[in-house]
């Protein structure tokens, strides 16, 4: 036997999924987190569900994790004490960045935090021109210099960004050479390593962001291993990263800044492939967790891509699935500002104190809290009954903090905060959607998270999509992405070239540069011929434009017809972006890219319950009265998910309960199980 196991860590809950390989069926377990130690929830899930299933520790064949410790560090200012050191001259560019206020109209809003204080920035006399010639040479009389401060200074970690070394490295290498020598223990990272592109301070920013994470996500992975090695399980685990891919413990250990959005794009990557087995092609992801809630659109089943996030008011440039994540999840407080407006989020009460309905000493108001006086959720049959809530301790403190300052009953003051958690999600949606080009309403919305399908039946009627749709275990839907991801790294190479005849040469040899960089990865990777795959993007931008765009190129020689043919879509995708295109006007490639991927097995599906059979109709176990906007309490039936199988059908209003989700199912809606046992759920108003 043989089974594969994911793990997605939280800030509310860790999830676990494991398959069986052989047999291909789903096992899944949440329980909640540990903020001062999330390994501490991930032995304890392990340990759980070794014992639960009667599996040996040997019989684990792999292991994926998901993490939120990189951004939960940059957001919280918590890196490890970082160095820099820069080109002469360059020393406050942390500082100036883009010259941009924090708000454009508010004088007194703060900066964010400085990633390095200025006396821990050190300049080098050297110098490389935008062709990558060396206009004056590394003083390594200065280097000795800074490595004797150093040796004062206690920092854990070193950045080393020197101007336009992403086209002349070999500065940077001699400085990080010189300091490992006598720093062997010091993290160190140079940024044609980190980031070989153009754009100082963007460059700068995401290797000081990966050399003050250094330290700290090495030590959770140490902490990670030696948790699993107590375990038995014997196999190397896997780090998801921000692209959606995931990487072996030793890059993540090296390159920590690509883990900064870890958690999320293993749900992406989960629906993307679900989604293709069942023909579905548009879709926008809605992951609706404890603390956030991400949203990611998808078209003809490739994500949206983004090379650059900001984190903490930090930009982290690197290759990444193009995700919106706002603070609202079941965890988020509501309260009233100082105009005494009702408020939701974004600061979350996590899993410890958590909804004041937990009695785990929580005192502000929650959108979980909300739901239960609403009667949306069943405080009997919390994680499967598994966790005791009191609807009652919600019920009175909605009504001291929310309904009597704002005088209103309990129950409007419970339907306010879910109005205004669901807006702010819609808003969201809109961001990936309608300020990307596209229309909400030609997608089906995929809805997963522990709180996701709780919302997002409202949500798709307001924004006027169609169709809802339901994964088997959509709480635990993340940690089953983990199982499917594939390895994936990318390479980068910045260089202005017009997209003329002329320059086909450069074209092909940089692209084949690349491709021999991925080639030596995926053969120390251990990725086997048959399962390589090389994916070709180029940033494409007019000449005299400020920012580019992401074009895919063929496979192949570059040639006239294929330079033509990128051309070309960069028109469309200027076009779809920005509402026209210049047809012609000189076009300049930027920044050439190669996506290296090593495929996993995907013959790893859970087995659908079609083989099961109910010799009578479907009938509710249960029914209770639940609140929905301008309708009032309405009687409901309520379902267990275990009970349906597919094709079963059945109409809102109702409630489908599972140990990880409970889906609510509006009047005026109709629910569906499909062959894979996902639930559709499909809107009935006039188009639907």
């Amino acid at each position: 036997m043989s089974y594969r196991l994911g793990i997605d860590v939280g800030g509310t809950f860790t999830d676990f999924a494991l398959i069986d390989e052989k047999k291909g069926t789903l096992e899944a377990l949440k329980i909640p987190s540990t903020a001062l130690d999330p390994s501490e929830a991930i032995l304890t899930g392990i340990k759980k569900l070794l014992k639960r299933f009667a599996i040996k520790p040997h019989e684990i064949s792999y292991l994926g994790h998901g993490t939120t410790v990189a951004t939960n560090t940059v957001i919280e200012n918590k890196g490890a004490k970082t160095e820099l050191i820069t080109t002469k001259g360059f020393r406050d560019l942390l500082e100036i960045a883009r010259q941009k206020r924090p708000s454009l109209y508010d004088y007194f809003a703060d900066k964010p935090p400085e990633l390095v204080p200025r006396n821990f920035r050190k300049e080098v006399t050297e110098r490389i021109n935008a062709r990558g010639e060396v206009i004056t040479p590394l003083n390594i009389q200065e280097i000795q210099t800074i490595i004797k401060d150093l040796k004062k200074s206690g920092v854990e970690a070193v950045a080393i960004c020197l101007l336009h070394s992403y086209l002349y490295p070999e500065h940077e290498r001699v400085c990080a050479e010189m300091i490992r020598a006598v720093f062997p223990h010091a993290f160190i990272c140079t940024s044609h390593e980190v980031l070989p592109e153009f754009r100082e301070y963007e460059r700068m920013s995401t290797t000081t962001i990966n050399a003050s994470l250094g330290p700290v996500i090495n030590r959770y992975i140490q902490r990670f291993a030696e948790k699993i090695k107590t375990t038995g399980i014997r196999v190397k685990p896997y780090i998801t990263q921000s692209s959606g891919g995931i990487l072996s413990t030793e890059t993540a250990r090296n390159l920590p800044v690509r883990t900064v959005f870890s958690g999320p794009s293993a749900g992406v990557a989960g629906a993307c492939d679900m989604c293709s087995k069942i023909g579905i092609n548009n879709f926008i992801t809605f992951d609706m967790g404890g603390t956030s809630c991400d949203v990611s659109l998808v078209n003809n089943n490739k994500p949206l891509l983004s090379t650059e996030k900001t984190v903490g008011g930090h930009p982290v440039k690197t290759p990444m699935i193009d995700i919106h994540t706002i603070g609202a999840g079941g965890g988020s407080i509501a309260w009233i500002d100082e105009g005494g407006m009702l408020k939701v989020g974004p600061r979350s009460a996590g899993a410890s104190p958590g909804p004041v309905a937990y009695g785990l000493g929580g005192t502000e108001v929650t959108v979980t809290d909300a739901n239960l006086v609403l009667q949306r959720l069943n405080p009997q049959y919390f994680l499967g009954g598994d966790m005791k809530i009191d609807s009652r301790a919600a019920y009175h403190a909605i009504a001291e903090k929310i309904s009597s300052p704002l005088k209103m009953n309990v129950i409007k003051g419970a339907e306010g905060i879910i109005k205004i958690v669901n807006a702010n999600m819609e808003r969201a949606i809109r961001v990936v959607s309608v300020e990307r080009g596209f229309d909400p309403r030609d997608f089906i919305l995929v809805s997963f998270g522990g709180a996701g399908p709780l919302h997002s039946g409202e949500i798709s009627r307001n924004l006027g999509m169609k169709k809802v749709l339901i994964p088997r275990t959509p709480g635990n839907f993340t940690a089953w992405g983990l199982l499917i991801a594939d390895m994936n790294m990318d390479f980068v190479h910045t260089h202005l070239v017009n997209t003329s005849d002329s320059h086909l040469t450069d074209f092909n040899r940089i692209f084949a540069e690349l491709e021999r960089q991925a080639v030596h990865w995926l053969d120390n990777e251990n990725i086997q011929p048959d399962a390589r795959e090389i994916f070709r993007f180029l940033d494409m931008r007019y000449v005299g434009q400020n920012y580019e765009l992401p074009v895919n190129v063929p496979s192949g020689a570059i040639d006239k017809a294929s330079l033509k043919y990128i051309t070309e879509e960069f028109f469309h995708a200027h076009e779809l972006h920005y509402g026209y295109c210049i047809a012609d006007h000189p076009v300049q490639a930027v920044t050439f890219r190669l996506r290296a991927v090593g495929q996993v097995s995907k013959n790893i599906h859970h087995q659908a319950s079609s083989r099961r059979r109910r010799s009578s109709p479907l009938e509710p176990f249960d029914e209770r009265k639940v609140f929905f906007s301008e309708r009032g309490f309405l009687q409901c039936p309520v379902f267990h998910r275990e009970m349906l199988i597919p094709r079963d059908h059945f109409s809102g209003p109702g409630v489908v309960e599972q140990f990880d989700s409970t889906i609510l199912l509006l009047p005026e809606q109709e629910a569906t199980v499909d062959d894979e046992e996902n639930i559709v759920i499909t809107n009935t108003f006039s188009g639907g």
